[in-house]
């Protein structure tokens, strides 16, 4: 949930978190900074921003992508782009979906028929 916030609420979300567990109203699952990890009730700790699938990993907090150890230059598109398809992987993903949750994708852009792109 943390990852559809925009950068404004995820700093309100974190302050929050980080004034509830100076004062010591934790609840029994407790947080620790976003950036890190949650602990789940059976105990697995699972990142808030991080994603790790194989030899890719994504950081959401810095927008920065790992190939291999090597990172990895992508445009804010792009970087939008890869995460929607990592957190639907397995479905098919129309340019309409896409060009909705990745802002500004399909803006001056024409498409035709056959899916031709033409700038303008």
């Amino acid at each position: 949930m943390f990852a559809l916030l925009d950068v404004e609420q995820q700093k309100d979300l974190l302050a929050y978190i980080r004034k509830r567990e100076k004062q010591g109203n934790t609840s029994k699952v407790p947080l620790c900074a976003v950036s890190e990890c949650y602990y789940l009730p059976n105990g697995l700790d699972q990142s808030l921003t991080e994603i790790q699938e194989g030899n890719l990993y994504l950081c959401l907090e810095e927008r920065t992508v790992y190939v291999k150890g090597q990172k990895i230059e992508l445009t804010t598109k792009e970087f939008d782009a890869l995460y929607l398809l990592i957190i639907n992987k397995m479905r098919v993903m129309t340019f309409e979906i896409i060009s909705y949750h990745v802002p500004r994708w399909g803006r001056h852009r024409r498409y035709e028929a056959g899916g031709l792109c033409q700038e303008h």
